[in-house]
């Protein structure tokens, strides 16, 4: 017996959270009426001060974006892994924390490439965006920035909290400067007035929020937003020719951190194969938990004790959330067991 040829399209979605969704605000406030705030924290990653700072953001589901010295990177390797698996977005702020001004574009270059490497060997993804140490810049700052690739980034909001104050004051200055429209604060995790700072959170953002604007991070530009970051669909080689009665195994890739939920659907067509018949699953949900960059997608093919030879039908990523699809198309060829 052989079945006549696919003539619709199966559509599995794939959704692949990557770290805390943007954050409404509260009931009565137009959402994000009054724009966009971007939170950053400069000098750490600190083992001590860090992981507190994680576990307030992911309860107030706020995304943020961390700058961090490469030496106390390569010192704490385990807090700065962290930051990443908590899904939040990680970026270059120098190795050792030394006005740019006063340095070689030589050692500009070799200071982010050091900090560079030192998140690698942590294991982390970081982004491309730098924050000059002291927001220092100049011409010369800005091209050795830019010549390695990477974007220099500073920011419109400055809590003063490396001065000194309590939470109270800190938010005080915090809310006093943000504007309509879209704003990136300054905060540091890795200074000594860092718990202060971070007790200062809470308050910013129930007020924030009341006020009628949205939490997020910051994209590729360094402005408040998200990374688009490319996906890709991969295959085994054993996977692209399976067996009757085995499991396809379909691998969905970032390229890097999204810094919030995204998705990505991937789309079966049959060549011969009767996805219907063939395959024991119509719609497949997968998620990744946050900081993760991969997610593994199982499709069972049914044996189905028909004789009719090897079939195949293409997957290919379709419309997506957050991340820039691939184009092409993957082949799996099923492989009878009945003839």
């Amino acid at each position: 017996m052989r079945r006549l040829p696919l003539v619709a399209a199966l559509v599995l979605a794939v959704v692949l959270p990557a770290a805390p969704a943007t954050a409404a605000p509260s009931a009565g406030a137009r959402p994000c009426g009054a724009g966009l705030v971007a939170l950053t924290f400069d000098d750490g990653p600190s083992p001590t001060v860090t992981p507190r700072l994680l576990d307030l953001l992911r309860r107030l589901h706020v995304p943020a974006t961390f700058f961090m010295v490469g030496e106390r990177v390569a010192a704490a390797p385990a807090t700065a892994r962290l930051v990443e698996r908590s899904g939040f977005l990680v970026a270059n702020h120098s190795y050792r924390h030394e006005d740019m001004t006063h340095q070689t574009s030589e050692a500009i270059i070799d200071t982010l490439g050091q900090t560079g490497a030192a998140l690698t060997a942590a294991g982390v993804h970081p982004t491309r965006l730098v924050r000059p140490p002291y927001g220092a810049v100049d011409p010369h700052v800005l091209a050795a920035i830019r010549g390695t690739g990477s974007v220099p980034v500073l920011w419109d909001v400055d809590s003063r909290d490396w001065e000194g104050g309590d939470a109270g004051q800190i938010a005080s200055r915090i809310l006093a400067q943000l504007h309509p429209g879209d704003d990136v604060v300054l905060q540091h995790d890795g200074v000594g007035n860092s718990p202060s700072s971070v007790s200062a959170v809470p308050v910013v953002v129930r007020e924030a929020r009341r006020r009628g604007f949205c939490f997020v991070g910051l994209d590729e530009r360094g402005r408040p937003g998200f990374p688009s970051p490319a996906a890709r669909l991969s295959v085994t080689p054993a996977d692209r020719h399976v067996r009757e009665g085995r499991t396809v195994h379909l691998t969905v890739t970032l390229a890097g951190e999204a810094g919030r939920d995204t998705s990505v659907r991937l789309v079966l067509r049959g060549r011969s194969a009767s996805l219907r018949d063939d395959l024991t699953r119509s719609a497949l949900v997968v998620r990744i938990p946050a900081g993760d960059l991969e997610a593994t997608v199982d499709v069972p093919v049914v044996k189905d004790h028909l004789v009719e030879g090897a079939e195949r039908f293409d997957v290919r990523l379709a419309d997506s959330l957050g991340v820039r699809p691939a184009r092409g198309k993957t082949t799996i060829v099923i492989e009878d067991v009945d003839g």
